[in-house]
Parts: C-alpha cells; sequence; structure tokens
C-alpha cells in the first residue's frame, strides 16, 4: 500500500481530516498484521475447518519399456488418502502398496510406501553430492549419424510404442534439431531427451543399461536446456517434461519422474483450461495427446507410492486423441542390424496399432479407477461388498465389453493353459495381464469381506472363487517375462 504525505499548512481543515484518515489507515493496518501474526504463531488448524482434497483417482496399469508397471492394484477415485466414494481409504486394505491395512495383511511394515520413497530421495541426494565434489568439467561428444539412427530407432520401438507422445512429423524436427543445433532451443532438448532414453534402452542387458547409463552425456545437455522447459508455455516444452519423467522412470527412479510429470500435469491443465490451442488443430491434437500420457505415468507412479496427485483427473472428460498420424520411425535397411528391433516388436509399432492400444490403455485406466465401487458401508458402519454393481451392472460387464471391442491384433485367451495361448504381441500380453488384474481387483473386496466376519454365504463365496482364479491367472501366466522383458525394453 502506498501512502502519499502531503505539506501541512497550519489552519487547513481538510488537510487535518487527511492526517485524522491516515491515522485510522494506520490503525487498521496493524490490527490486521496483529491477526495474521497470531494465526501463523497457531501450529494447528480448528478441528471445526475442513479442508478437501484434490480430486484424483489413479490407476495401477502402466507401461513398458525400460520401466515395467504394477497392473495389479486398484485406484483411488477420491483423491491422495481415499479410495472410494462411500468408503473411507483408510480402513479398507486396497492391493497397493501405500495402504497400510494391505501391507498389514501381507506381514509388511504399514510404513513401505513411505520408505520406498525415502530410499529413492537419499540415494539421489547422494548422487548429487558425489557429482558436485566431482571435476566438473562439460562432457564433449559428436553427434555421429549410427548411434543417432540406433537410438531413435530404440525409442520409437521401446518407449514410443507405449507412450505416443508426437505426431507423424517428429523425425523431420528432429532431424533438424540435430543437424542445427540451438543452445537455447526447446526442439534441441527435446531432441537431446530422446537420443538419451533411445541410448539407454537400447542394449539388450537392462542390468548393464542401468549400469553404465549410455547416453548419459545426451541428458546432461538436455539438462543444461531444462530452464528453457520450465519457463515455455509450448507444446514442446510441455514433451520435454514428459521425457524428463520417461528418462527417471527408465533409471527406475519414480520418485524423481513424479516430480518431472507433476510439473507437466499442472502445465497441460494450464494448457486446458486457457484454451491455448484452437480446437481441431495440430498442436491441440498433441496437447490432448500428451494430457492422457501424463495422466497414465502420474497415476501409474502415484497409485503405489505415498505421493501427492496433481488433479489431472478432474479433467477426464478431455477428448481422446486420434487415431490416425502418431509417429512411427522406421531406420534405413542399412542401419536395422544395429538397432535389434524384434518381430514382435515391428509387427505392433505401426502408428495404427500404437494408437489402438493406447486407446485400449486409457479404457482399461478408466475401469481400474472405478473398481472400488463394489465396495459400500452398511448401515452399521462396515464395510460390505456390493456383488450386484460388481458383477452385473458395472465393472464385469464394462470389463467384458472392453475385450469385446480389441481389435484382432490384440486379442488374447481369457484363461491361457500354455504357452501357446499367451498372446503374441508384448501390447496384448500386458492387456491381457491387466485383464486378470483388473477382475481380481473387482472381486477382491468379497474375499476381505469373508475375512473380516470368518463366515461366507454360497453367493459371497462364489465371488472369492472368481478372485482366486483370476488372480492365478494373473500370477500363473505361463509367460516367460525374461524373453517378454527383453522384448519391450
Amino acid at each position: 500500500m502506498l501512502l502519499v504525505f502531503t505539506e501541512k499548512t497550519p489552519g487547513s481543515r481538510a488537510q487535518s481530516t487527511l492526517e485524522l484518515d491516515i491515522a485510522d489507515i494506520r490503525t487498521r493496518l496493524g490490527q490486521i498484521t496483529d491477526l495474521l501474526l497470531s494465526s501463523q504463531s497457531q501450529p494447528q488448524r480448528s478441528p471445526d475447518h475442513h479442508f478437501p482434497s484434490q480430486e484424483t483417482p489413479a490407476s495401477p496399469s502402466g507401461s513398458f519399456g525400460a520401466a515395467i508397471p504394477s497392473a495389479f492394484a486398484p485406484s483411488s477415485p477420491g483423491g491422495r488418502g481415499s479410495h472410494g466414494s462411500d468408503v473411507d481409504g483408510s480402513e479398507f486394505p486396497f492391493m497397493i502398496i501405500q495402504s497400510r491395512p494391505m501391507m498389514n495383511i501381507l506381514g509388511l511394515s504399514p510404513d513401505t510406501a513411505q520408505w520406498l520413497v525415502n530410499a529413492e530421495r537419499a540415494a539421489a541426494e547422494s548422487s548429487q553430492m558425489q557429482n558436485c565434489f566431482g571435476t566438473g568439467a562439460l562432457r564433449m561428444f559428436m553427434l555421429q549419424s549410427q548411434p543417432i539412427t540406433a537410438a531413435l530407432a530404440a525409442f520409437s520401438e521401446h518407449v514410443h510404442t507405449w507412450y505416443p507422445l508426437f505426431s507423424a512429423d517428429f523425425t523431420e524436427a528432429f532431424t533438424s534439431s540435430i543437424i542445427e543445433p540451438n543452445p537455447h532451443s526447446v526442439q534441441s532438448c527435446l531432441a537431446m531427451l530422446v537420443v538419451a532414453i533411445g541410448s539407454l534402452t537400447t542394449p539388450r542387458d537392462t542390468n548393464a543399461a542401468l549400469h553404465e547409463r549410455p547416453g548419459q552425456a545426451y541428458y546432461e545437455a538436455a539438462m543444461a536446456h531444462l530452464p528453457a522447459a520450465l519457463q515455455g508455455y509450448s507444446l514442446p516444452s510441455l514433451q520435454c517434461l514428459v521425457l524428463f519423467a520417461l528418462y527417471q522412470l527408465c533409471l527406475i527412479r519414480p520418485c524423481q519422474a513424479h516430480d518431472y510429470i507433476t510439473i507437466a500435469s499442472f502445465r497441460a491443465q494450464n494448457m486446458l483450461q486457457s484454451r491455448t490451442f484452437p480446437g481441431g488443430s495440430k498442436e491441440d491434437e498433441g496437447l490432448r495427446r500428451a494430457f492422457w500420457v501424463i495422466l497414465l505415468v502420474e497415476s501409474e507412479i502415484a497409485v503405489q507410492l505415498d505421493l501427492p496427485h496433481s488433479g489431472i483427473w478432474a479433467y477426464e472428460d478431455i477428448a481422446l486423441p486420434a487415431t490416425t498420424e502418431a509417429w512411427h520411425f522406421a531406420p534405413p535397411l542399412a542401419d536395422a542390424e544395429t538397432t535389434e528391433t524384434s518381430p514382435q516388436s515391428q509387427s505392433c509399432t505401426s502408428s495404427d496399432s500404437v494408437l489402438v492400444y493406447f486407446l485400449a490403455e486409457i479404457a482399461m485406466r478408466r475401469m481400474l479407477q472405478r473398481c472400488t465401487t463394489s465396495v459400500n458401508m452398511s448401515a452399521g458402519g462396515q464395510l460390505r461388498y456390493a456383488p450386484v454393481i460388481a458383477q452385473e451392472l458395472e465393472l464385469q460387464l464394462q470389463l467384458n465389453e472392453w475385450y469385446k471391442c480389441l481389435p484382432v491384433a490384440l486379442h488374447f485367451h481369457m484363461s491361457p493353459k500354455s504357452r501357446d495361448e499367451v498372446a503374441e504381441l508384448p501390447a496384448a500380453q500386458f492387456l491381457q495381464t491387466q485383464y486378470f488384474a483388473c477382475k481380481a481387483s473387482i472381486y477382491w473386496p468379497a474375499v476381505y469381506q469373508a475375512m473380516e466376519l470368518s463366515t461366507a454365504c454360497d453367493e459371497l463365496l462364489q465371488f472369492c472363487k472368481e478372485f482366486f482364479g483370476s488372480f492365478v491367472s494373473f500370477v500363473g501366466n505361463p509367460l516367460d517375462w525374461r524373453d517378454f522383458t527383453r522384448t519391450c525394453y
């Protein structure tokens, strides 16, 4: 507040009135200051005040590539610490790591989720201190054509297949940024991140890649552009933030990935809220595609670990991405041997197949978000399973309809008995795993109710049987996970 004082002239009544007004203003400012100081000195809020948390449902399904997600977990439709609209999330043991009751049932520490977060944070802090005490010299590197082509092909096959972030003309923009790098360009940051992630996913040995960190120099070059990505308000800057998160996921650093994806989430929400791009434009399509990628990544991380949600599910009604013009890079014939792409992966990384899988994954995520609606509260305040909701009216019906809508390339056996009945394509294999995870999540509350009551009627036992059948199919899938990991990573 700016107070303007004028010179007082003796005998002027108007000036005396002005002085009185200024004195009154000073008094009121002092009262406001005292109130603010007193409120800051109070350590706790009044119990009468309730501050609602952000509504951020999350789901457990996710992507493959460098970080294999955990598909078997329900989501939290009500936001952080809440796992259902009618049920207190702190009481029901939802099948996720951050559920303290679930950890108690498994005989694990209730603070397992917090321990995992703190362990990663401590390791990251130690690594940063070592870097600070290092030589500090900048690493210089040459951009060689063949390794960059191999990295771009690996990124397309192992990462973009699961997170279709770019439009069909991305190769041209990438090539331009590599040929004429600009130290202040967000496009250069985007290109360096693609090469860094692609280099990390190129080796066939996952453990060796995590240890040797191929492409680290490209990531460090991208980090130099991070201020431009944070300050920019464009689609490429948003895509950069998403790729920073994906790089951390490749290194199995979910907490650091969550830091970046949360920033990207708020940026995407701001862009959607302010209608940054004209509807139907190429940029608008890119923004919607980035939004759904962010939602999938954030939900996968936040549903398991004790991390805050960004509120991105409040924009769930955003239109789905189009099923055309997704980017896919096919390396030149001369580099085909170097990239070592697998026949299975090549057959599912075309533009059309990628986007069809993307839509199927979004639909599965939404179902996993709702899988806890099969729980309600009785008149006595006890948790009860609602089988009619779970099987006949809602979840099971939606799951069956979801399966019927899958294209032939993504079909899988409902109950595989041998290796020959496992889906051929990696995308179909993962959807098959999620299918059984979703079914088990739907029927888990029935098992928990039987455990709590130590008795069960015939109807409840039937749903318990469905749970164990789905769970056995989930964990006992006759799929060689080592071969599957090598295919996707």
